[in-house]
C-alpha cells in the first residue's frame, strides 16, 4: 500500500438510536432523565443503548445498574441486551447477571420485589442507575434510595434514567414526579434532592423526555396528576380536627361524617377517633362514626366499589353522586385507579387510593339501590283473549 494512502477501518453497528427521543436520551446531560409515555416507544432500547455510549465513554470507571420490579420482567431486557451487546464484544455471566465489556465497563441487572430489597444497595458506588417500568413500584422510597448510590470517585457524571408507561401501583407519584411539572416534557428544572441514608440535601436536575409509539419507527395512555402521594401529613389527631372545625363551622347542612374504622381502634389510649370527635362537640360539630369498611360485596352484602359504580351510572341519565372542581386530589386520582391483579373487583391498595375511599366510605354510608323501571306486560297473540266473567273460564276462543 503506497504511503499516506488512507487505510479502510470497518465497525460493526451493533445499535444505533432511532432519530428523535432516543437520540435525545443518548445526547441528554440532565442527572435525572424519565423516558416514559406510551407502549412502544422504544423506551427499553433506549437505556440499553445510553449504557452501551456510557460504557463506551468512560470504560473501567463506568459502573451500572438496571432494575425492574420482577424476575420474569427483567428477563426481557436480558434477552434483549444479548442481541445489542453480544456483537460489541460485551460478553455476560448468567450467574452474576452482569454485563462486562472489553474496556472494563460493567453493568449488573437487578430486581426488587419488595421495596426493602433496595436496603442491600447501601454503600454501592454507580455512574449510572436505570430503572425499567417506574409504575410497577407503588412507592418512590425504594427507588430514591437507589438513586443515592450514583456517585463516582473517578469524575465520571452519574445520572438516574428510567422508563415507565402509563398506569401500575406508582401510577400516582411517578406522574406527580415527572408529568405534572411539564406534561409537554422537555424541560429541563431543578430539584431538591434528598439522600435517604445521609440526609444531606442535593440540588439536581429532571426532565422528561416523552416518547410515542409513532417515534419507533419499528413499531410504527398518556400520563396524567398528583401532588405527593401515599406521603401523610404527619399531623396529630387534633391538629386534623382544628382544620375540619375551620372548614365546617359555616357549613350548617353538614348532617354526619364517617371516618375510616381504623380511627376507632383504641391501643393504650385514645383512639383517633375519639380525640377527634372531641374537637368536634366542642365546636357544636357533629361528631363521626365510623364508616362501613366493606369493600366488595360478599354472600349478597353491598360492596363500597359497587356502590361507588351504581351512583357513578346514576338512573335516567343523572348521576347520584357529584364532584366539584375543587376536589383535585379526587379528579387526580380516581380515574387512574387500578385493579388489584390478585382480587380483580378490588383496586390495588399500594396505589393512591385515599381520596377513593373517602367516596367508598360516603356511598355506604347511604346506599344507593336503584328504582327498577315498571313494566307493561304485552299478551302475546296466541289464539286467545283473557276474559273474566261469572261465568265458568277466564278465557275464550276467537
Amino acid at each position: 500500500m503506497a504511503d499516506g494512502e488512507d487505510v479502510a477501518t470497518e465497525y460493526t453497528i451493533g445499535w444505533e438510536p432511532q432519530p428523535g427521543p432516543q437520540t435525545a436520551l443518548l445526547a441528554c446531560p440532565v442527572f435525572e432523565v424519565f423516558f416514559g409515555g406510551a407502549r412502544g416507544g422504544g423506551k427499553t432500547d433506549g437505556m440499553l443503548g445510553e449504557w452501551a455510549s456510557h460504557a463506551d465513554l468512560h470504560g473501567k470507571n463506568a459502573v451500572g445498574l438496571m432494575v425492574r420490579r420482577e424476575r420474569v420482567q427483567l428477563l426481557e431486557t436480558i434477552e434483549r441486551s444479548r442481541e445489542i451487546y453480544g456483537p460489541l464484544g460485551a460478553r455476560y455471566n448468567d450467574q452474576d447477571k452482569m454485563w462486562r465489556w472489553p474496556n472494563g465497563a460493567r453493568l449488573r441487572f437487578a430486581y426488587l420485589e419488595c421495596d426493602a430489597d433496595a436496603d442491600a444497595y447501601q454503600g454501592h458506588s454507580y455512574t449510572r442507575v436505570y430503572v425499567e417500568e417506574l409504575g410497577t413500584f407503588p412507592s418512590a422510597s425504594p427507588v430514591l434510595r437507589l438513586m443515592a448510590t450514583l456517585r463516582s470517585g473517578e469524575g465520571v457524571p452519574c445520572g438516574f434514567r428510567a422508563t415507565g408507561n402509563p398506569g401500575g401501583p406508582g401510577h400516582q407519584w411517578v406522574k406527580a414526579r415527572y408529568i405534572d411539572p411539564n406534561p409537554a416534557g422537555w424541560e429541563i428544572r431543578k430539584f431538591t434532592y434528598e439522600n435517604p441514608w445521609t440526609r444531606e440535601t442535593i440540588e439536581r436536575d429532571r426532565v422528561f423526555i416523552p416518547s410515542k409509539l409513532q417515534d419507533n419507527k419499528f413499531l410504527g395512555q398518556e400520563y396524567d396528576g398528583a401532588a405527593s402521594p401515599n406521603v401523610g401529613l404527619k399531623m396529630t389527631a387534633e391538629a386534623v380536627a382544628d382544620g375540619i372545625v375551620e372548614r365546617e363551622r359555616s357549613e350548617a347542612a353538614l348532617r354526619y361524617g364517617v371516618l375510616d374504622p381504623a380511627c376507632f381502634k383504641e391501643d393504650g389510649g385514645p383512639s383517633i377517633a375519639e380525640r377527634m370527635n372531641k374537637m368536634l362537640i366542642q365546636a357544636r360539630l357533629r361528631p363521626f362514626h365510623a364508616a362501613d369498611n366493606s369493600r366488595v360485596p360478599q354472600r349478597g352484602s353491598m360492596g363500597g366499589w359497587d356502590q361507588m359504580r351504581s351512583r357513578l351510572v346514576g338512573q335516567d341519565g343523572r348521576p347520584m353522586i357529584y364532584c366539584f372542581s375543587t376536589c383535585a386530589a379526587s379528579i387526580r386520582t380516581i380515574p387512574a385507579l387500578q385493579h388489584d391483579p390478585a382480587r380483580p373487583e378490588d383496586v390495588n391498595t399500594e396505589s393512591e387510593d385515599h381520596a377513593a375511599d373517602e367516596w367508598r366510605y360516603a356511598c355506604m354510608s347511604r346506599p344507593f339501590v336503584r328504582v327498577p323501571v315498571a313494566r307493561t306486560r304485552s299478551v302475546p297473540d296466541v289464539g286467545y283473549v283473557a276474559y273474566r266473567s261469572p261465568a265458568p273460564g277466564d278465557w275464550r276462543l276467537y
